[in-house]
């Protein structure tokens, strides 16, 4: 094993050993102020493990490959203090792959600060400063992704305002590496990883700079949301490439039966890797409740993609969306991984149905069916001529039951059928069986004190 590597190794595990006592810290920190003044406590833990089987989750498998099985355990433990018109909340995670740590183990760089923030309250206003979830409307564009055991949250300003029917957020972000520590950063703002390597296009781990503005109102049968958001993305010489995305996320009640539901956004500026964009996304659905306990729901996304003779980028990326939501619970789309022909994401058309049955108060059960298609006109890269869009069909069931009010078991199985189309943007065998099974349990505890 080389010295590098081994220094590396030894690096990580100091690194690790500094963050987690800088945990235990800020905890015990919480303690001696709610010893010293009064206020009020709330203390949330969860313990989240959930079990994979994988064969052609995310990209299609060929006959050769062999199925995945793992077990991901998410730790969470928050803090939140109240007092007057304070709030202050620290949360602490740990994320692990079982038997990714030995038996005997002194430290391991597998726990982080989710939550770090603190918000002050002025009547309809507020002001919240520190590292926090941005989660808007449906999740499409700016998401908690909770879904992942990690989760994701900014280093971010917020200030809001509310009252009964109408409410607005506004914020900004402005990121900056650590890899020259403080006391002796002194100068560049240049935004390196904590590598070292200097950002470049494709991949980017994070924005140099962040800023959005979201409104909502509600009407009587009808909520609106309105989002600007811009993103600074530092590319390799330095500069900095703007892209804005602004639309719309609606609602509309038509009685207590049917409801209709809409996001739209357009993206304009540079992307990552340099290019100037022009790109959409349309999502319409419609749900019906058939009775109290069954909701039926047909909807239809359009992505756009960038075709093989376009110049400019029309490539739509949903950003820091919650992905899993959408586009077929198997992944393949949008979420930490492309679907793309000669480095261009081809976009995507998903047609769904989804039904929701509620079979008591602890039991509830979802079935989904989607069709997908490319968005731009796919090239076998074979013959050189053109393919057929149809990329195939995904069934996905999935079945939650709460054993009690602080423990929820889920499952799931997800079946892809692959049209031959798919090997051309995720290479792989269409013609192997591609499906997901998993099975999560969900402990929470909440518990509130005054002091």
């Amino acid at each position: 094993m080389s010295k590098e590597l081994l220094n590396d190794r030894s690096l990580s595990k100091v690194m690790s050993a500094r963050i987690f006592h800088r945990i235990a810290i800020q905890f015990i920190l919480f303690f001696v102020i709610i010893d010293e003044v009064s206020g009020q406590l709330i203390i949330d833990a969860q313990i989240r493990p959930r079990s994979e089987y994988r064969i052609g989750f995310k990209t299609l498998l060929s006959e050769e490959q062999e199925a995945a099985f793992f077990t991901e355990q998410r730790s969470r433990l928050g803090l939140t203090f109240i007092q007057d018109n304070l709030k202050i909340k620290l949360s602490a995670q740990d994320v692990r792959i079982w038997g990714e740590t030995g038996q005997i183990n002194k430290s391991d760089d597998l726990n982080s600060i989710y939550e770090a923030w603190g918000q002050y309250d002025h009547k309809k206003w507020s002001i919240k400063v520190g590292r926090q979830p941005l989660a808007y409307d449906d999740e499409r564009i700016l998401g908690a992704l909770d879904w992942a055991a990690q989760g994701r949250s900014h280093d971010a300003l917020k200030i809001s305002y509310q009252d009964s029917t109408f409410s607005f957020d506004t914020g900004i972000a402005y990121n900056q590496d650590g890899n020259t520590p403080e006391p002796v950063k002194l100068n560049s703002t240049d935004y390196n990883t904590p590598s070292g390597i200097a950002i470049t296009g494709g991949g980017l781990p994070n924005y140099k700079h962040l800023q959005f503005l979201w409104l909502n109102k509600e009407y009587k049968h009808i909520n609106l949301s309105a989002l600007l958001l811009n993103i600074g993305w530092q590319v390799s010489d330095s500069s900095v490439n703007n892209l804005t995305t602004l639309g719309t996320n609606l609602q509309i009640s038509a009685g207590s039966n049917v409801t209709f539901s809409g996001s739209y956004y357009y993206q304009l500026g540079k992307n990552r890797t340099d290019q100037e964009v022009s790109a959409y996304l349309l999502s319409n659905r419609l749900t019906l409740s058939l009775n109290t306990s069954t909701n039926l729901t047909v909807g239809n996304d359009i992505v756009s993609g960038t075709g093989q003779d376009e110049t400019e980028s029309t490539t739509f990326d949903p950003l820091f969306g919650t992905h899993h939501k959408f586009y077929g619970l198997m992944d393949y789309f949008y979420v930490g991984n492309p679907h793309s022909q000669q480095n261009r994401t081809v976009g995507l058309i998903d047609t769904y149905l989804i039904l929701k049955k509620g079979w008591s108060k602890k039991h509830s059960s979802i079935i989904q069916l989607h069709n997908f298609q490319s968005a731009i006109d796919l090239i076998n890269p074979e013959t050189g001529e053109s393919a057929s869009n149809s990329l195939g069909w995904e069934l996905d069931l999935v079945t939650h039951y709460k054993i009690n009010p602080n423990l929820k078991i889920s499952g799931g199985y997800s079946q892809l059928l692959a049209d031959d189309s798919m090997e051309f943007i995720k290479n792989g065998d269409a013609n192997t069986i591609q499906n997901w099974v998993w099975v999560m349990l969900n402990f929470t505890i909440s518990k509130n004190a005054t002091f």
